[in-house]
């Protein structure tokens, strides 16, 4: 009876702990705990973060290292700097060594808080990018060759009785500063108080059990520091887990150890039944506190947070708790323009954010061993992570280096797996660690980025090629051993390209388990450069997203919705849609949904949505919606939106609501353009020239080159052209200087034209081909057909024809308008036209830019209207039955292109990966689009209606 009374007093304490941690939930990318560690737990810590004396001399210059690692500093200036950190972006002043071999030397003075007594004194480094040795007080305590993971030395015996102490480091740079741009302590330095007696590690192994519904951890408890007078029985270790909102659902106590590797060592085992499981969808974790006592007297507390999950390979497939899981992955270089490699918590907490919001769940970390609190960071917030293990080339250091690392991040639920790094063949060392490894951490599996053959040591459980093209893919697959490709689509550089096949793909093959984006940000220190970036990533350096993001968001979505268009017809009907859950343990009923109705991209209905469907399982869901009766003169559509709870964009697409003659009557929405009756079409020996009310189209004869400007104020509007699309090359704007002519023009330019002069329909026909490949034998040959109207509009019809031999990425026809024309909108699929501060998820609907330069070169599908206008509403309009438009600024203006067939959407600084299908170019390639010359205030509405919002 007493302790049912007790536990009803508990009912209220954990009711409000579990409701603040929700709200708080809601506001915040992680989880908040309840039962914070206390007082006991909290290890007494001194930052030595902040300002230190630096030195940087070659290494053969003589330094007096015995007055510099001493207490008082040898340099009548001393310069400072802040650490972490790195000198090269911090200190201008010091000149950079030339030589291959310098030394870095590093001091600061502190003092110890007076409750440090008898306590050990532990100094604790969390990265230096060099080997390095470590004095205190003018004693040297201990060296470290393998740096950029922590490193801890125990200098109790060599503090002094002074109060202020001296800590100094010499950092051995011994790589080119070319070649490693950044160096020095790049992590956090920091003093730790421990007592005598201490807990040294817990290791903590989840185990579970689906077929027969239970779970249980398995704890290994090492003890350091304890008098080998103190007997075993006087010794012990009370051991508790609680779940994330304070309650205690175990206990056990640990009495009997083994002496193991310098430390006692003992084992226990504690239930987890009916605990919530970890998944980077469900990053739920609990709280693992042990208590050692020798005797009857409390001697150190502490804790870990530990996630009840489960990780195998079974079948060739990898699974987490049973179920296979699929990776949204992205390859992770710890790096920052201001910061470099320095990054701070701040800034790990806004990646990860920037990461959530593109729908990646898995992170590839390259370069560096993580640092604990981003693998802290991971574990809340919920992602799959797989470190690359770089280790020394000395079997010594490199088991000492595996230890460290291994042991030190046991405990993360987020590690699925652990990776040897880009390795290029298979060779005894990687054997020697690979078997290490297992034996060390036998819960997660092994891979080694870039190696598959099927002959590969069984000691490496999952394959992960690099940049696999789609056969060897397939031939990969069919080794019975689970796949990640560990690179794939370098983004902004690819574009890309096949990401989406890749996506589809990975939920069709079960032994596919994901893959890894390259990479997150763009990265100046990757490849040694000291200013500019390698434009690489899906963010800029300065975390902007690039429009790789926008797609990334879009493509690594698990919700889908195959549907891009419906028929409709005008009154009350249902729309169904195909509906696909891509979670692996989230029903759908966890998000908030709802559709809008919109007309001309504005909503006039929503309702919300709510789905209950099972990870991994598909649905039909209905929206039933009133169409007015004006179908023939507005543009309808559907948009889906759904959110996490805490408000977090997962998914958005934009459905096409079109009634069945929609060609037709989106042709006769001209309807308001006025017959011009002294209208008149001519042709002189030397050029063809039509004469409209509103503007002048003239066709140069001797080269077919295109010249339109309006009567009203002259304003021009097409400069150049047309020019045969063939490929893409890296446009100015992206990489061209200001006295260059852009590539993307001398590429295209052609300079062999016939022209037939004008029928009796007023009909212009203009025979072109590729001039440099020479006439004699071109690359391809063309044909444009102008029919022009006194409605005051021109159709455009072009075809295009390449040599069997020739491949190509595009195939278009382009004009070039002038640079006053620096406004642009059009109708047509996103996310490519998406751009800084703008978020959105949707793949078609109305997209601007002002001024058009900021706009990022690519292909825009789906296009059905396009305009450019200057400042005072003088403009082009380009209209086209979903057509392929692309978009490019140069220095003479933009080059407009529409395409008959493409490879790819191209980038930046790229042409298409692939050629253009033997399919898609067999026999003439074919387009039509419609030229509009637009006067102020004289907009067709079909126009007017696109600047409507701007």
């Amino acid at each position: 009876m007493i302790g049912l009374i007790r536990r009803m007093r508990m009912i209220p304490r954990i009711f409000f702990q579990c409701l603040a941690g929700f709200v708080l939930a809601l506001f915040v990318d992680r989880i908040v705990y309840a039962h914070p560690p206390n007082e006991l737990e909290r290890v007494p810590a001194l930052s030595l973060n902040g300002e230190w004396i630096v030195y940087i001399a070659d290494s053969e210059e003589p330094v007096v290292e015995s007055a510099h690692l001493g207490i008082d500093s040898p340099f009548s200036n001393p310069v400072k700097m802040d650490i972490p950190g790195h000198f090269q972006l911090q200190l201008e002043e010091i000149q950079k060594p030339s030589a291959s071999l310098f030394n870095e030397y590093y001091r600061r003075n502190f003092r110890l808080p007076a409750s440090w007594q008898n306590r050990r004194i532990l100094l604790r480094f969390d990265g230096v990018l060099s080997p390095y040795e470590v004095w205190i007080d003018g004693k040297r305590v201990g060296r470290c060759d393998f740096p950029m993971g922590r490193a801890e030395f125990d200098i109790t015996d060599a503090l002094s009785s002074e109060k202020n102490h001296a800590a100094a480091v010499k950092v051995l740079t011994s790589e080119t500063p070319d070649l490693r741009p950044l160096t020095g302590i790049f992590r956090d330095v920091t003093l730790l108080a421990l007592p005598n007696r201490s807990i040294e590690k817990i290791l903590a192994t989840p185990e579970i059990d689906a077929a027969a519904g239970d779970a249980k951890l398995h704890i290994e408890v090492a003890l350091s520091h304890i008098p080998p007078a103190t007997g075993e029985e006087d010794v012990s270790v009370s051991l508790e887990l609680f779940t994330p909102y304070g309650e205690s659902v175990a206990q056990t106590t640990i009495t009997w150890f083994e002496e193991k590797e310098g430390n006692l060592t003992g084992r226990a085992i504690l239930p987890a039944d009916n605990l919530k499981t970890w998944t980077a969808e469900t990053p739920v974790l609990h709280r693992l506190t042990a208590e050692l006592k020798a005797g009857d007297q409390p001697a150190h507390r502490t804790s870990v947070l530990v996630g009840i999950r489960r990780i195998e390979t079974r079948r060739g497939v990898l699974a987490v708790n049973g179920k296979p899981v699929h990776l949204r992955g992205i390859l992770y270089r710890e790096s920052h323009p201001q910061a470099g490699w320095a990054l701070r918590e701040d800034q790990w907490i806004a990646d990860l954010r920037r990461m959530k919001e593109a729908n990646i769940n898995a992170i590839r970390l390259a370069a560096r061993p993580p640092h604990p609190r981003f693998l802290e960071l991971c574990d809340e917030m919920g992602f799959y992570v797989i470190p690359d293990l770089h280790l020394p080339d000395a079997a010594d250091l490199r088991d000492k280096a595996l230890r460290s690392i291994i042991e030190r991040n046991f405990n993360h639920p987020c590690i699925l797996a652990w990776s040897l790094g880009d390795c290029s063949s298979w060779s005894e060392a990687l054997e020697e660690s690979a078997e290490r490894i297992h034996a060390l951490d036998s819960s997660r599996p092994l891979l080694a980025a870039g190696l598959f053959d099927p002959t590969l040591s069984n000691r490496i459980d999952i394959l992960a090629p690099r940049y696999p093209t789609q056969s060897e893919l397939k031939k990969i697959l069919r080794q019975k051993r689970p796949v990640i490709v560990a690179a794939h689509t370098p983004a902004v550089d690819g574009a890309l390209e096949g990401l989406e096949e890749l996506q589809r793909w990975i939920y069709e093959e079960p032994a596919l388990s994901g893959g890894m984006l390259e990479q997150f940000a763009d990265d100046r220190w990757a490849s040694g450069e000291r200013a500019g970036s390698a434009p690489c990533g899906i963010l800029n350096e300065d975390r902007t997203p690039q429009m790789d993001f926008w797609q990334l968001q879009r493509v690594y979505s698990p919700l889908r919705i195959e549907e891009r268009e419906a028929r409709i017809k005008s009154g009350r009907q249902t729309i169904e849609l195909h509906v696909d859950n891509q979670y692996d343990f989230t029903n759908l009923r966890e998000l908030s949904g709802s559709w809008i109705l919109q007309r001309d991209n504005q909503p006039i209905l929503s309702r919300s949505l709510l789905l209950d469907l099972q990870p991994g399982k598909s649905m039909q869901t209905a929206a039933m919606v009133e169409i007015p009766d004006d179908l023939d003169e507005h543009d309808y559509s559907l948009r889906y939106q759904f959110a996490e709870k805490t408000g977090r964009a997962v998914y958005e697409h934009v459905v096409r609501l079109r009634p069945g003659d929609w060609e037709k009557d989106f042709l006769s929405r001209l309807s308001d353009l006025h017959w011009d009756k002294n209208w008149r079409a001519t042709a002189g020996p030397l050029r063809a020239q039509i004469e409209h009310r509103n503007y002048s189209f003239i066709i140069q004869l001797a080269s077919a080159e295109w010249f339109m400007r309006t009567q009203e104020h002259n304003v021009r509007l097409i400069t150049g052209g047309p020019y045969i699309r063939l490929n893409r090359s890296k446009p100015s704007a992206a990489s061209a200087s200001e006295d260059e002519t852009p590539a993307l023009l001398r590429d295209l330019w052609v300079d062999y034209k016939e022209v037939d002069k004008l029928d009796k329909n007023n009909e212009l026909r203009t025979h072109v081909m590729d001039a440099k490949s020479g006439p004699d034998n071109p690359a391809a040959q063309a044909q444009i057909d102008i029919l022009s109207s006194p409605f005051g509009f021109n159709d455009i019809r072009f075809s295009i024809r390449l040599r069997d031999d020739q491949t190509a990425g595009e195939l278009g026809l382009a004009f070039l308008a002038p640079p006053t024309l620096s406004e642009i909108v059009w109708m047509g699929d996103g996310p490519y036209p998406s751009y800084p501060g703008v978020s959105a998820l949707n793949d078609w609907g109305i997209f601007s830019f002002k001024p058009i330069d900021r706009i990022v070169p690519g292909n825009r599908m789906r296009v059905n209207l396009l305009a450019l206008r200057d400042e005072r509403g003088y403009g082009l309009g380009v209209m086209a039955l979903d057509g392929r438009i692309s978009i490019e600024p140069v220095k003479e203006g933009s080059l407009i292109t529409v395409n008959c067939a493409t490879a790819g959407v191209g980038s930046r600084t790229q042409p298409t990966l692939h050629p253009i299908s033997e399919k898609e170019r067999s026999g003439a390639s074919f387009t039509a689009f419609r030229l509009i010359p637009l006067t102020r205030n004289q907009h067709p509405s079909l126009f007017a209606r696109l600047w409507a919002d701007q």
